[in-house]
């Protein structure tokens, strides 16, 4: 039968719930982070017949409204762009409630707009927990035979009143042995390091890696040792033609480094030598102290300022500004000693960084066509046409290397041909006229270490404030 008021046919005998429209709104609430209305959170199975849902409709009752068939054209709901609107009724206000979903309300929650005004529902709480935590282990986990061992270090540090934390040479040394990934893998390892003493966790094997090295701290209880040290370069490779009879190779781990070993009296030599060339120029030579593990750092560094970009601004009379921009170039030089129990060989962790400005490539930019472009051509008159900008051409060179060798031979390094660590060295006009120069300063650049061992003979003695200042200037070799 055809009910001649709604046009849907109605069954007397049989009622039918549309329960999929529950379910989507349902799985639209999961999706979208909106809240489930109260009538659809309604269980259709216990609600009475004839007073379900709004989405609920009744065959054989002429007093229910009808619901739209799936899939019909419901006016009342649009799309516009990404976001898509629903009007849905509001069995509590008696009206109607629109739920907007767009990208913007995906994120920080929907509005809900009631006849009384917008209501901002806030969205849905983060959990407070979201990664798991345990309880900490009555005891630290030894599935790898760690074992837990302090390490006194108050012989050395007691001694060392000018480093605020001398501790960290002994962690530096520690880990310059054993490596720094060793502490970050399995199995599970611990290093701490206090004034008073170093706590390691971990195997058998890497303890007697440690032990040995905190002996040498104790031994020395921070005595101060000497040695000279000369820094210099050669624009040419080809002082090794003379002098590679007398070198004797040490293995390095950079590739692009060259170590040898030379007598002291054919170091002497040499450097007598290459002084005597134009192309030897000396950067840093003298003497230094500084307590044993301890590091010393010399620095010669020149802030060099130049042109970086510019800067409109049209609402100042010129309607351009340079930006300038600043580079400390030079060198920075890092040496640290640790003495041997035997006193026959002498080890160095040594750092050599070297920053410098090959050349400034001149950009020059239009002005006026810039201010056309821009709409500034009448107030570009006040300025040049063009304005010249700096592209800086960088160069620089790291050494990072730690050698062990015997206390009487004197350590000899090279970089190969790399930028020179300063662009000082007496050439006529300065270190601008180099930087602005078309060819580029580079040569061959050598250190030269020569271990003097214990600063004040072999009585160990409290160790001084260690400066740059301690670096005393050598009488060149005769």
């Amino acid at each position: 039968m055809v009910g001649s008021s709604s046009g849907i046919d109605r069954r007397p005998t049989r009622s039918m719930t549309i329960g999929p429209c529950v379910g989507l709104l349902v799985l639209m609430s999961l999706v979208y982070g909106t809240s489930t209305p109260s009538w659809a959170r309604q269980s259709t199975t216990d609600a009475p017949r004839g007073k379900r849902g709004p989405f609920t409709a009744s065959f054989g009752n002429p007093a229910q409204p009808a619901a739209n068939p799936l899939g019909a054209q419901d006016p009342q709901r649009t799309a516009v762009g990404n976001s898509a609107t629903q009007v849905l009724p509001d069995p509590t206000a008696g009206g109607q409630r629109s739920t907007t979903l767009n990208d913007q309300s995906a994120s920080s929650g929907w509005q809900q707009h009631a006849p009384g005004g917008p209501q901002t529902q806030s969205s849905p709480s983060v959990p407070q927990e979201i990664t798991k935590v345990t309880q900490t282990f009555s005891q630290l986990p030894n599935d790898g035979g760690q074992v837990w061992r302090e390490y006194d270090i108050r012989p050395y540090t007691l001694q060392i009143s000018a480093a605020d934390k001398p501790e960290q040479a002994v962690k530096d040394w520690i880990l310059k042995h054993t490596g720094v990934d060793l502490w970050f893998a399995d199995p599970l390892g611990i290093l701490h390091a206090s004034r008073e003493k170093v706590i390691v966790y971990h195997t058998p094997e890497i303890h007697n890696q440690v032990k040995p090295i905190i002996d040498r701290f104790n031994y020395t209880q921070g005595q101060k040792v000497s040695a000279q040290v000369h820094l210099v370069t050669v624009g040419s490779p080809n002082w090794r033609e003379v002098a590679y009879p007398y070198l004797e190779p040490v293995a390095v781990s950079s590739q692009h480094v060259e170590a040898w070993l030379i007598s002291r009296e054919n170091a002497a030599l040499l450097l007598n030598q290459l002084s005597r060339r134009t192309d030897f120029r000396s950067h840093a030579a003298g003497t230094m102290t500084v307590a044993n593990g301890q590091k010393l750092e010399l620095k010669r560094e020149t802030p060099t300022q130049f042109i970086r970009s510019l800067r409109w601004t049209p609402g100042d009379v010129t309607p351009v500004q340079p930006i300038m921009s600043q580079i400390n170039v030079g060198y920075s030089l890092a040496i640290s000693f640790l003495n041997s129990l035997d006193g026959r060989t002498i080890e160095a962790s040594i750092t050599c960084n070297v920053d410098q400005i090959e050349k400034l490539n001149q950009v020059r930019i239009p002005i006026s066509l810039q201010a056309q472009q821009r709409g500034l051509i009448g107030r570009a008159t006040n300025t040049a046409d063009t304005l010249t900008i700096n592209v800086p051409q960088f160069v620089s060179w790291r050494l990072h290397e730690r050698v062990l060798w015997p206390v009487d031979q004197v350590l000899m390094m090279s970089c190969g041909v790399v930028a020179t660590p300063s662009n000082e060295g007496g050439r006529s006009g300065g270190a601008l006229a180099q930087l602005l120069a078309e060819n580029a300063t580079r040569a061959d650049a050598l250190l030269f270490i020569d271990y003097r061992g214990p600063a004040t003979g072999a009585s160990l003695q409290t160790a001084e404030a260690v400066t740059p200042d301690s670096l005393r200037p050598l009488s060149p070799p005769r």
